[in-house]
Order: structure tokens, then C-alpha cells, then sequence
């Protein structure tokens, strides 16, 4: 961080996110120093620094005075530095310590005194008070937090590739590979480079699927061969459990559908449904209801005869997983679950074959596209590494297994 010249709030750059606040349309903007003269932060003895309410309440007033790209750029800079703080017990970087790196960036005087240290201080440790900031966004930090820690130990390719674990029919210590997976890896390219590597003959019809599995293996998505692995994985973040997640490569027995852009699928079927609301959904039970899939939608009905729905959603939206989670108790095994931003829906059938059929049919809505790619063959495997964390070429793969091995159901 490089400092321009000296003030009250000074001039700030970094190639973080706060570059954002002061540029655009490819031009950079200055951000003018606040006037030395104002108000400044330091505590001067003044009665009213002693209390904590009041140094907030004057810290306030004080933010609330900045022009708007300084207050801006401050308020990125300690939300960055409150984040940093929030995981003090790794990184060891109390706040303290980031006050006294920090102090210099904010203060005339280069920040050498205790004085302008402690009020750093007091800024980091009050910025949701002092910045108004949301409950839910602060639970969404702490998330995001414990996301990037659970991936503090994780491999990184020189390129900047991440390398984790995926796993082949089973999640056991011997079927795990360790997969490098660029930004742009596609779930069909994943699921043909683990075959690969474990020397899988896959029969032509066979449709081996890469499937996301969260919620300690109660729910699993099977991926569109398009969607971007990397993508998916850094979306568990937003899951109360991230460590939970895994990938699974195995075959996906789907329904006997044709090929082909499929965007104006319809069906309907009564289902039971729960959407997990206590105030609509007495005792917390599963209810009949009719259940539509139409013009890229979802919909759910009270029952066949109604004409209007009681809920509906864009499939654009939503991920659909096989399975629900055990403490729901439904009254079969054939359930999916529909995931949106900030809820879910449970839903089950009476067969397994109506539940495959109705994840099916929601992800051909949701991609219009074909479920697999018309010419499967032989890709440029990308890089891996064995389980051993060794790299592993095509030829030494193969070398290292006498006879190729064919799955079969």
C-alpha cells in the first residue's frame, strides 16, 4: 500500500478490491486527502473519548462527514482488515498489531504514536457498529472465512490451479485422487481425467457423471457436463458445513430421455412437498401437493384443480440434489431437494424411477442443452496427481496398473 501524501484520511492504493471504489472506465481517480483541519480522530483527553458509546458515536459522526470516495475507501480498507482480525487465532495478526501496521495509512503523522494506534484499534473492532453493517453480511464474512481457512493447507499448481480430492464410486481412502482443476475445467473433462488416471475402460454407454455431494453425503447433484467444476466448489462456502462437501465421479442411470434442447419440458405429478416454514407448514410435515415443471419453471399447486400456484421458481435458479436430509424423516427414500439462495424446498416421490425422473427433467430445463456431449471420446487428460501426491503422466498411470479394468453395474 503506497501512500500519495500525507492528511487526515490519506491517499490510498492497493490492488485489492478497494482499487474499485476510486476507478472506472479505465481511468484512475484521485481520492483528495482530508483536510487536516477538521475534526480529527485522535482522542485529546477530551472526557468524551473515555466511554466507549461516546468514541462510536464520534467516530460516526466523524465517517459520516468524510466525502463520499474517502469514506468509501475506509470503509473497504477495515472491512478487509476486520476479516483479518476475525481469524487472528491462524494468521496471528491481532488487532493490535494490524493498528500499528495500519496506522500510518490514516494519520498525517505517519501513525507513530500510541494515540492514532488505539484509535485504529477502536476502528477495527467497531467497523460493523460504525459502518452499519448487516447481520446476514457478517454471518456471510465469518462463512467466506472459514471457507478460505479450510483451504489454508490445500496444494496449489504454479500455475494457480487448485488440487483436491475427488473421489471414484466411493468415498474411500482408495478411490481418492488428487485432481488438479483449472478455473475452466468442465464436470464431463473432470470425470473423464479421474477414469483416466484409475485406468477405466468406460463402456460407450455408460454415462460416468461428476456429482457434488454436500450434507455429510445425504444430497448429490449430478453436474451438467458443462458447468465449471472450480465454480461449484467455491460456492460451498455459503454451506453451513463446507467440510462436509466432496466430489464423486460414478455412473448416473438417468431416465431414457432423447437428446436435444429440451427448454419447453412439462410435467406435473402430486408430490409431497415441505418447504421447511413452521408458519405455513404446521408440525413441520410433509403436505400433498401438485407439483409442475413448465415454461422453465417450477411450481407447486394445492392441488391438481388449482389455477394458481402457491409458489414457483425460475429453474435458471435453483440446484436440484438427490436425496433429503435424514432429519426431515420423509416417508420414502425417493426424495430430491431444491435449493435456492435462501431456501429450500423437499419434495418426494413414491419410486426411485419418479425422483431420477424429476431431477432429470429440472436439470434439462434449467441447461436446455444435451445432458452429455454428442462425441464423447478421447480428451487431452489435464494434469494430476496420484494419491500419494506424486504426478502422474498418462504413461506412468498406465504403467502402474497391469490390466486395465472395466466398471460394469
Amino acid at each position: 500500500m503506497a501512500c500519495a501524501r500525507k492528511g487526515s484520511i490519506r491517499r490510498t492504493v492497493t490492488h485489492s478490491a478497494s482499487v474499485n471504489c476510486w476507478t472506472a472506465s479505465g481511468q484512475t481517480h484521485a481520492i483528495p486527502d482530508f483536510p487536516p483541519s477538521s475534526p480529527g480522530l485522535q482522542r485529546d483527553g477530551n472526557d468524551i473519548w473515555r466511554m466507549k458509546g461516546d468514541r462510536v458515536e464520534k467516530y460516526r459522526t466523524f465517517i459520516q462527514s468524510l466525502p463520499q470516495i474517502n469514506r468509501t475507501t475506509l470503509a473497504a480498507l477495515l472491512q478487509h482488515l476486520f476479516r483479518i482480525q476475525r481469524c487472528s487465532h491462524i494468521n496471528q495478526m491481532q488487532t493490535g498489531r494490524l493498528a500499528s501496521v495500519f496506522s500510518s495509512c490514516l494519520f498525517q503523522t505517519e501513525g507513530q504514536t500510541r494515540q492514532e494506534v488505539r484509535v485504529v484499534e477502536d476502528l477495527i473492532n467497531n467497523y460493523v457498529e460504525l459502518f452499519d453493517v448487516h447481520e446476514d453480511q457478517v454471518k456471510q464474512m465469518e462463512t467466506e472465512n472459514s471457507f478460505i481457512t479450510k483451504w489454508k493447507d490445500t496444494m496449489f499448481s504454479p500455475a494457480g490451479d487448485l488440487i483436491f480430492e475427488v473421489y471414484l464410486e466411493k468415498k474411500e481412502p482408495e478411490s481418492c485422487c488428487l485432481i488438479k482443476v483449472s478455473p475452466t475445467m468442465r464436470a464431463d473433462e473432470l470425470a473423464e481425467v479421474v477414469l483416466e488416471m484409475r485406468n477405466v475402460t468406460a463402456d460407450r454407454a455408460d454415462l460416468w457423471t461428476t456429482f457434488e455431494v454436500i450434507e455429510n453425503g445425504e444430497l448429490e447433484r449430478p453436474l451438467h457436463y458443462k458447468e465449471k467444476v472450480l465454480e461449484q466448489v467455491l460456492e460451498w462456502g455459503s454451506l453451513e458445513d463446507p467440510s462436509s462437501a466432496f466430489l464423486l465421479i460414478r455412473k448416473f442411470k438417468m431416465a431414457d430421455l432423447p437428446q436435444g434442447c429440451t427448454k419447453d419440458i412439462t410435467k406435473g405429478e402430486n408430490l409431497k412437498f415441505k418447504d421447511g416454514s413452521s408458519k405455513l407448514l404446521s408440525g413441520h410435515k410433509f403436505q400433498d401437493r401438485y407439483a409442475i415443471l413448465r415454461d422453465g419453471k417450477l411450481c407447486i399447486y394445492k392441488d391438481m384443480k388449482s389455477s394458481k400456484p402457491e409458489r414457483e421458481v425460475p429453474v435458471s435458479s435453483v440446484k436440484c440434489y438427490l436425496g433429503l436430509k435424514r432429519r426431515l424423516k420423509p416417508a420414502t427414500s425417493w426424495g430430491f431437494t431444491v435449493y435456492m439462495e435462501k431456501q429450500q424446498w423437499y419434495l418426494f416421490c413414491e419410486t426411485k424411477e419418479a425422483q431420477i425422473s424429476w431431477v432429470t427433467d429440472i436439470l434439462r430445463a434449467k441447461f436446455g442443452d444435451y445432458l452429455w456431449p454428442r462425441h464423447r471420446g478421447s480428451r487431452s487428460p489435464a494434469d494430476h496427481k496420484n494419491t500419494r501426491g506424486g504426478t502422474v503422466s498418462p504413461a506412468q498411470s498406465n504403467a502402474q496398473t497391469a490390466e486395465p479394468k472395466s466398471i460394469k453395474e
